[in-house]
């Protein structure tokens, strides 16, 4: 057998043959080894070790934030009621300091009912805060106002409210409970 010149040989092949794929008659297969490549093994540890330093942060994370977030909590008025039915509703108009006609400003009061935290605006908005309902006697609400850092100066202190009929009387006291400020406001 003569072979042409111009053909090639076959190169031989890159991978012997699996010995376990042929059968041997009359003889039975071994076993074929169990074992991971060294690439797979390599590869599952790093997987293990970030998964685990993951893990690991994440569970920091966790026990930080929530250590941390007690000291900064916002130390304003804690609610002690919630605002009961014939309070609640966007109640706007004027009020007066007392002794003093010209002293005078425009609020909004929003409440819902059943809610422990309203709305409170004065000066057409440019003091916005928190209204925050603190006690509850008789029909008297009682209502502390929390404005934010910036806005300190818009503070007038504790709203004492009470309904009659469409409106409600809303009055500020100073410390000795005297009426520093009041007036009437109706339904928006």
């Amino acid at each position: 057998m003569t072979s042409d010149p111009w053909e090639r040989p076959e190169p031989p092949s890159a991978h012997p043959p699996d010995p376990w794929a042929t059968s041997n008659p009359g003889h039975p297969l071994p076993p074929k080894p169990i074992y991971a490549p060294a690439s797979h093994r390599k590869f599952n540890l790093i997987f293990v070790c970030v998964s685990g330093f993951a893990l690991a942060s994440a569970i920091l994370m966790a026990q930080v934030s929530g250590s941390c977030s007690v000291p900064f909590e916002e130390q304003g008025p804690q609610p002690s009621v919630s605002v009961p039915e014939q309070f609640a509703g966007d109640w706007k108009g004027t009020v007066r300091a007392a002794g003093d006609e010209k002293a005078h400003w425009n609020v909004e009061l929003r409440l819902r009912a059943g809610r422990h935290n309203g709305d409170v605006l004065y000066l057409e908005a440019k003091c916005a805060g928190t209204a925050v309902p603190i006690g509850l006697k008789a029909d008297r609400l009682t209502v502390n106002t929390d404005f934010p850092e910036d806005m300190s100066g818009c503070d007038v202190g504790d709203i004492q409210i009470v309904r009659e009929g469409d409106t409600v009387v809303v009055t500020y006291r100073d410390g000795k409970d005297k009426v520093t400020v009041s007036g009437t406001l109706g339904r928006e």
